[in-house]
């Protein structure tokens, strides 16, 4: 057998040459429309993703300090005192060129220099977000939404979306950034403390939708983020969440190769998670803004100040794009920045007082657990990526079957759980069935930000009950615990609360069988 006849057979029957560099072909169907197989192979050109990410609202919402100590009990004070601020420049191109190496079997990006992914780790020290916490899973259903919402916005409510012929268009369930900032940018002086707290709810809804949970045409605040503040002072995971829909964001956007294709999510943490690892498409830090804690130790700045003004990027994205591109083929073991934070034992900055929260949950770092954000649940693996922790990685690491079979059977099981306790994908409330449905949840944003549906909403009536929509779209399947009857959900009760606990080494006795 001659040299090149034993290459080809040591080579697997999927794996075509001519891929990018670095990396691994693990499941061929989600190859056939990856952006990096489309890129290696020239199928088509691709361009850079649109981000979908405003980090730059404090013209349109202005933050009160009256605010404060109720986003302080939802533990959001570290981050929102941070985005207040403006967030940096994000380079486009270069964000692309990373999603285009990212595997949704694994959830990490593959390179040449080895496996890396955002942790944990790196969501505590950017964005300071919690991670002790009950999942964020409640009932997203959308019956009444209309009058639930005036309820936790003192009153105030969109309208009716009518066309000329006088029918009422459907509209996701929701209110537009535009409504919010006209209705809610400033809250009076003389405001009663209800007042305060409805305000302060408003705000905190706005800049999570806009900066964390942007989707589709990145012009809409969905309800269901609302109504998850409507305790304000509700222990929620809101790390886990986070790092659930970036992760989700990143399994979409690898395969979106369209004109108007996007990534959404919390990518100030991704851009801050880039730029400190590797030298591709790093921009240049400029003078930082000063900082005003007030007295205040949660105010301390996150490991994002090192990044507080940098300069702009490239005007010519698609020629950075493809230069990033080959940057990330041509990376060396010796760029890579592994622990960017410093030792294990000694975390900090020696430039300013880094925020206490940064690294107040760093026993949770290291658990093996699903994530979950309402409708979506994500696995987290940092045993992949233990040189991030300063950590010994087994070379190469122990694979696990993560083909898309088993992620759509462990999604099912994780959802049917996830819709007892009332969580589905956002709806649409059909107020007209003579209006056809239109996916647009690719199109740039409209100028003057008017309403519209994406293509994650769904047609639902106003008078259709939680129990009709279940029989209606969902499997019959129900899930209940041992030995005790079955509990229909109730649209109207409050979401099951689950502790997101440290996992153990090892496997549970179910687990092995």
């Amino acid at each position: 057998m001659s040299e090149s006849e034993s290459e080809e057979a040591r080579t697997p029957p999927h794996v075509q040459p001519g891929f990018v560099e670095g990396m691994s072909l693990l499941e061929p169907s989600y190859d056939k429309v990856h952006r990096g197989r489309i890129l290696a192979e020239g199928i088509k050109p691709l361009v850079p993703l649109r981000l979908r990410y405003h980090g730059h609202f404090q013209e349109m919402m202005r933050y009160d300090d009256r605010y404060m100590v109720h986003i302080k009990a939802l533990g959001l004070l570290p981050f929102i005192h941070m985005v207040n601020r403006g967030s940096p420049h994000m380079n486009p191109a270069a964000i692309t060129a990373l999603v285009d190496r990212w595997r949704p079997e694994t959830h990490s990006f593959h390179l040449r220099t080895g496996e890396m992914t955002v942790t944990l780790q790196d969501m505590s020290m950017i964005l300071a977000l919690p991670i002790q916490g009950d999942p964020l899973c409640i009932n997203t259903g959308s019956d009444g939404w209309r009058e639930r919402m005036c309820g936790l916005t003192g009153g105030k409510c969109p309208g009716d979306t009518i066309n000329s012929k006088g029918e009422k268009l459907r509209v996701t369930a929701g209110a537009t950034f535009k409504w919010i900032a006209q209705n809610f940018s400033t809250c009076p002086e003389n405001a009663s403390e209800d007042e305060i707290i409805i305000y302060a709810r408003v705000y905190v809804w706005y800049v999570i939708t806009k900066t964390i949970f942007a989707d589709g045409k990145g012009n809409m605040a969905h309800w269901h983020w609302l109504k998850a503040l409507t305790v304000m002072d509700k222990k929620w995971s809101w790390g886990s969440a986070a790092l659930a829909f970036l992760y989700r964001q990143l399994d979409e956007a690898c395969r979106r190769t369209g004109a108007e294709a996007y990534i959404g999510g919390p990518l100030l943490l991704l851009s801050v998670w880039m730029w400190e690892r590797f030298p591709v498409g790093r921009p240049k830090r400029m003078p930082s803004k000063p900082y005003s804690d007030g007295g205040e130790r949660l105010k301390w700045p996150t490991w994002a100040y090192n990044w507080d003004v940098v300069s702009k990027p490239p005007t010519d994205l698609q020629n950075a794009y493809m230069r990033y591109t080959n940057e990330f083929d041509n990376l060396l073991p010796e760029q890579v920045v592994w622990e960017v934070y410093g030792p294990r034992d000694n975390f900090g900055c020696e430039e300013f007082r880094l925020n206490p929260q940064c690294d107040a949950e760093r026993n949770l770092w290291y658990m093996e657990c699903p994530m979950i954000c309402m409708w979506v649940v994500e696995h987290y693996i940092p045993q992949r990526v233990m040189r991030q922790f300063g950590l010994y990685q087994a070379t190469p690491p122990d694979y696990q079957d993560t083909d898309e079979a088993l992620h759509r059977k462990q999604a099912q099981k994780l959802r049917r759980f996830a819709n007892l306790l009332g969580c589905r994908d956002p709806e649409v409330v059909a107020t007209s069935s003579k209006e056809p449905a239109k996916s647009t949840s690719r199109e740039e944003s409209s100028p003057d930000d008017e309403q519209s549906s994406t293509a994650e909403d769904e047609e639902v009536p106003d008078d259709m009950s939680l129990e009709k929509y279940q029989r209606k779209v969902r499997s019959a399947i129900k899930l209940s615990p041992r030995n005790l009857p079955i509990v229909e959900s109730d649209p109207e009760d409050e979401p099951r609360q689950k502790k997101i606990a440290p996992r153990r080494g090892g496997k549970s006795k179910r687990a092995r069988k």
